[in-house]
């Protein structure tokens, strides 16, 4: 079968129906076609030095972590979620994984719906193909009365 004869595949649940282990065990990858890709945990919290959004390739194969997370903050109202996870010591903070309610995943890319306060937010990482390049988009779904904000910083190695 050649790569072009693949059906697409998709792949749809609810993580927190899986808990915190099992979708810290389990890992998803997106190439680039180049020999960079975009990989993390189901949970987007990476443990391993190669999870990175952007992790780019030269002409001799070798890798560079480009962008390795994007933390976001969504405020609904006066109630502020922090959608990350991150791992410390002897915690996780902060637990993103509360608000996670849905992760997709397809050959091309991996999509996972946040639900905050009745607002869903639904982020989606897409690699640019035959480019060092990823591409993460938001679409924010209020159907709530109250206003809402979204905030994005980058992580970089």
């Amino acid at each position: 079968m050649s790569v072009g004869s693949w059906r697409k595949v998709d792949l749809s649940f609810r993580p927190r129906d899986l808990g915190l282990e099992a979708c810290l065990s389990r890992e998803w990858v997106l190439s680039n076609g180049l020999g960079g890709y975009s990989s993390s945990t189901l949970a987007l919290m990476n443990t391993r030095k190669y999870h990175g959004l952007l992790v780019s390739s030269d002409n001799n194969l070798n890798r560079f972590m480009c962008l390795q997370k994007l933390d976001e903050e969504v405020t609904v109202g006066q109630n502020k979620a922090e959608l990350s996870v991150n791992e410390f010591k002897d915690a996780l903070k902060p637990s993103g994984l509360d608000y996670l309610d849905g992760f997709s995943f397809d050959l091309e890319s991996v999509s996972l719906k946040y639900v905050v306060s009745g607002v869903e937010v639904l982020k989606t990482v897409r690699m640019a193909r035959g480019r060092n390049a990823v591409i993460v988009s938001y679409a924010i779904n209020n159907t709530q009365d109250s206003p809402v904000s979204m905030k994005v910083k980058s992580g970089i190695l």
